[in-house]
């Protein structure tokens, strides 16, 4: 077997790019899987995270770009989450014409629920490995992301979350 570059094999290449291929289609299906036990499809998803994050609240360009949206979608899916009572859409003050939405109560609640069940699941995929393994695994996740992140010219969203590797 041929090295690819820097002692690379073809199959270490290969076994990667499966793995990684399969975990992104098995993260987004059981994702996808896990919200529709609240309700929500992945855009609706996107819009609550955005502005659990940003308390002062988003205006719907701000909410289009961050889920990839146009301005037309982002309406309907704002006003599904308004008509949940998720979320609640609040004139600017300074300038009437520009609206902000905000999380309401009821979406700050079922936005913590969501982290909670991630966290669990996540819980119980680290409780297969030993302490080492954890800590090796958190070290090798992070480099795929800086790597990918640092590739990709992508800004990291969520940076301000504390990675700690003991």
């Amino acid at each position: 077997m041929q090295p690819v570059q820097n002692g690379l094999l073809p199959a270490e290449v290969d076994d990667l790019h499966q793995i990684s291929m399969r975990l992104n289609w098995a993260s987004r299906r059981h994702f996808a899987h896990e919200l529709d036990t609240f309700g929500l499809t992945v855009p609706q998803f996107i819009v609550l995270h955005t502005l659990y994050r940003q308390s002062r609240g988003c205006s719907m360009s701000e909410l289009a770009e961050a889920s990839l949206q146009v301005s037309a979608t982002m309406t309907g899916i704002v006003d599904r989450l308004v008509e949940r009572g998720l979320v609640q859409r609040q004139r600017d003050q300074a300038d009437r014409r520009s609206v902000h939405i905000v999380l309401d109560q009821a979406g700050v609640l079922l936005m913590e629920q969501i982290e909670n069940k991630q966290k669990e699941r996540i819980a119980y995929l680290l409780e297969q490995l030993s302490h080492e393994e954890r800590q090796h695994m958190i070290r090798l996740m992070s480099l795929y992301l800086e790597v990918t992140l640092a590739e990709t010219g992508a800004e990291d969203n969520i940076s301000n979350i504390p990675i700690s590797v003991d």
